[in-house]
């Protein structure tokens, strides 16, 4: 079972609903800014490009962390136990 598919979805879903109501609400809220009529576009996809950011950015970083991943797949199982330094100081 896919344990990360309904978190990627509530992601996409409130990101989506996001994109949506914050170029409603800056028409809204700011028509004209210093009398210009475009400032609040240029606001709102700004806010656009760096949410799409924030949701783009941990989808791409479950290509390495996630358990479904190609690299985890190929494991072998628990990794081997490893041999502890020896100090030079301690260890006589």
């Amino acid at each position: 079972m896919n344990y990360e598919a309904p978190l990627t979805s509530l992601v996409w879903i409130t990101s989506s609903f996001s994109f949506a109501f914050t170029y409603i609400v800056s028409s809204m809220i700011i028509p004209t800014l210093g009398g210009d009529t475009s400032q609040w576009w240029k606001l709102a996809t700004n806010y656009f490009v760096w949410h799409l950011a924030g949701a783009i950015i941990p989808e791409l970083g479950k290509v390495f962390t996630s358990t479904e991943s190609r690299h985890v797949e190929k494991s072998s199982g628990p990794p081997k136990k490893a041999a502890l330094p020896r100090h030079p100081f301690l260890d006589s």
